[in-house]
């Protein structure tokens, strides 16, 4: 097992050439999971304010949760070919973003494992929403006095929170598939779980502990963001634009960083070799041959012979 540390400058030399493409990679998917959400969450708003009778709103909000369970798994093909794209950087082999889509190629079989994990996030989608109630009946000036934004950044930390807790144990799932297809789903999940077992914090910790600076940045910026007014003008505008620009960066990048944490910590946890990114062939030399001196053969050869026809007379 290796140390936080080492596990950092293996991400870092593995990431150095190759960050530009997993941002690229990050960014793509993010844009796809975003309108795939969409798409299944018009339906859902729509049945939402179809009916508003009792029996009405609970058919609509069972069908609500369907659509967006559906857009779950369609989400988590895609996080499944992210996490292909991470491992094979990690283990330096030749990457395009052909395999973000690497889901719906083995939809067979990934989209199993997608609704499995699916109903752990609609579970924390329904906690965030009986959370986010709870708050503005008991605190309505909370949601009134933090602008749009801070309010997404809210709720988004609220789902991830509720998120990590349910599906934690199940981080490796998707590498794990990855690296032994013929695996039943449901075993997969056992072990990943079981492989877990007395890791999770320290799993925790190391994606945090990968996030680094840019994280940090990120975090800061965010907080000072709720002391900032809602409308800023003049030079205070100009730097504020200056620092979302610079929150956006740094989130993405932790946010890169933090997802490659999860499949290195899964090489690391199951001992695979770490091969250099530019591995050189050693090839053996051939034994070195020295010339026979022929002079000094010569005369030891003569200087045998006279001696041992000195000794016969």
């Amino acid at each position: 097992m290796k140390t936080y540390r080492q596990l950092v400058e293996i991400l870092n030399e593995r990431m150095r050439k190759n960050m530009g493409k997993a941002l690229v990679s990050f960014f793509f998917m993010s844009v796809l999971e975003g309108l795939i959400m969409s798409v299944f969450s018009i339906p859902a708003m729509a049945l939402m304010s179809v009916d508003g009778s009792t029996g009405g709103s609970i058919v609509s909000l069972v069908f609500s949760l369907i659509s967006i369970y559906c857009g779950f798994v369609f989400v988590m093909l895609l996080q499944y070919g992210y996490q292909v794209i991470l491992l094979r950087f990690l283990r330096g082999k030749f990457v395009t973003l052909g395999f973000l889509f690497n889901g719906f190629r083995e939809r067979k079989r990934i989209a199993r494992a997608s609704a499995l994990f699916s109903i752990g996030f609609i579970i924390s989608f329904i906690l965030c929403q009986i959370t986010v109630l709870a708050v503005n009946y008991f605190y309505p000036a909370f949601f009134k006095n933090i602008h749009f934004t801070e309010l997404v950044g809210f709720i988004f930390l609220l789902y991830v929170f509720f998120s990590i807790i349910l599906l934690i144990r199940f981080a490796f799932v998707w590498v794990y598939l990855a690296d032994f297809p013929e695996e039943k789903i449901t075993a997969v999940f056992k072990r990943c779980f079981s492989l877990l077992k007395n890791h999770t914090f320290k799993l925790i910790g190391f994606v945090l502990y990968a996030g680094g600076r840019s994280l940090l940045i990120a975090v800061a910026i965010f907080a000072l963001s709720f002391f900032t007014p809602e409308k800023t003008e003049g030079f205070a505008g100009f730097v504020y634009s200056i620092l979302e620009f610079i929150y956006f960066i740094s989130a993405y990048t932790a946010a890169v960083r933090m997802f490659a944490a999860v499949p290195l910590y899964y090489l690391n946890l199951t001992e695979f070799k770490f091969e250099p990114v530019s591995s050189v062939i050693q090839l053996e030399a051939p034994p070195l041959q020295l010339p026979e001196n022929t002079e000094s053969d010569g005369q030891n050869k003569s200087e045998s012979q006279n001696g041992s026809g000195g000794q016969s007379l």
